[in-house]
């Protein structure tokens, strides 16, 4: 009995030891267990922080990038819309500019028409003075002859008013001036001493060419001359029932192959005593029952002074024939075939 209580005394005895040592390992694992437990929970707590790190510079960076879409979308907004202001105003400004134009284009048409008007209305009452020569042009003055003569033709010819052309300068013609079916009775150029030239460039070439009844404008106080040889052009050729009156004109004629060629029925009247046809080969020449009235005028270094053929009628009183090579090429006060030249 004492046996048995002895060795359930030792049993009791290991029990507690192996208790005490089972205690001890579960305290160990307890401890090894919170050391992990803490190393997890400061694991996940730093994880944690990087996420929310991660999350936040995520959202920050969205921010900006809708920001700026924001801003870039309001900047676009702007543009357009400074873009369309900027188009309306330059159209706005176009269109008043255009309309500020055609008020002054209306304005200038206006101005000139009543210019116009009052040049019309003032040629039934008085004559008019025109210029020819360089510099602008306006209803006043002309660059070439050939423009002045033709704007002068636009005038109603009443009250036997006329308009005077004034040359400035000395003209120089690119080309003849050609009238056909008009009347210039009421033009008047005074040349006021100054020189109408040309270079003539073949027997046929004309200065002044007058046809199918055409009246040509009166000259005075003008030189017309041929800068070419007198083997070429014609100053004044007047055809078919047309008319040039020179009466009482101060003129020269100076190195043409024919100064004044009247025919077909046609009239010249050039008596002058202080006018001069000079240098030509010809200085007068009439034929085709032309009729020329060349009184008092001067005749000078001529190869023929005056040439009749066939039928032509010429007054040759009192001129002036100076050392022309032949006065004239049928005999005075005698009807001819050429026809007849009284003197």
């Amino acid at each position: 009995m004492a046996d048995n209580l002895e060795q359930i005394a030792n049993d009791l005895n290991t029990a507690s030891l192996n208790l005490q040592e089972l205690r001890g390992k579960y305290e160990g694992a307890l401890d090894i267990l919170n050391a992990k437990n803490a190393q997890i929970i400061e694991a996940l707590d730093s994880k944690k922080e990087e996420a929310l790190q991660e999350v936040k510079s995520v959202k920050d960076t969205a921010t900006t990038e809708i920001t700026n879409l924001q801003d870039t979308a309001l900047s676009k907004i702007d543009e357009s819309k400074n873009t369309s202001i900027t188009e309306l105003t330059n159209k706005k400004t176009e269109a008043l500019t255009k309309i500020e134009e055609a008020k002054t284009e209306q304005g200038e048409k206006i101005a000139k028409l009543e210019t116009d008007l009052n040049l019309k209305a003032k040629l039934l009452t008085q004559n008019l003075t025109w210029t020819v020569g360089s510099g602008g042009e306006s209803n006043t003055h002309f660059n070439t002859l050939e423009k002045a003569i033709t704007e002068a033709l636009k005038f109603t010819k009443q009250n036997n008013l006329v308009i005077f052309i004034q040359l400035t300068e000395d003209l120089t013609l690119t080309q003849g001036l050609t009238f056909s079916y008009c009347d210039c009775r009421n033009i008047i150029i005074d040349g006021q001493n100054h020189t109408i030239q040309k270079e003539m460039t073949s027997s046929t070439d004309v200065m002044f060419y007058a046809l199918y009844s055409a009246f040509l404008p009166r000259f005075t106080n003008v030189t017309f001359k041929n800068t070419g040889l007198n083997t070429n052009g014609i100053c004044f050729q007047v055809y078919h029932n047309s008319n040039l009156n020179l009466h009482g004109c101060v003129y020269e004629i100076d190195n043409f192959l024919v100064g004044v060629n009247v025919a077909a029925s046609s009239s010249v009247c050039i008596g002058s005593t202080v006018s001069k046809i000079k240098n030509c080969k010809t200085g007068l020449q009439c034929f085709a029952l032309g009729k020329l009235d060349a009184r008092s005028i001067t005749l000078e270094n001529n190869e023929t002074g005056i040439s009749l053929i066939e039928s032509g009628l010429v007054d040759a009183w009192n001129i002036a024939f100076t050392s022309n090579t032949s006065d004239c090429n049928v005999a005075f006060n005698t009807l001819t075939q050429q026809g007849i030249c009284f003197r």
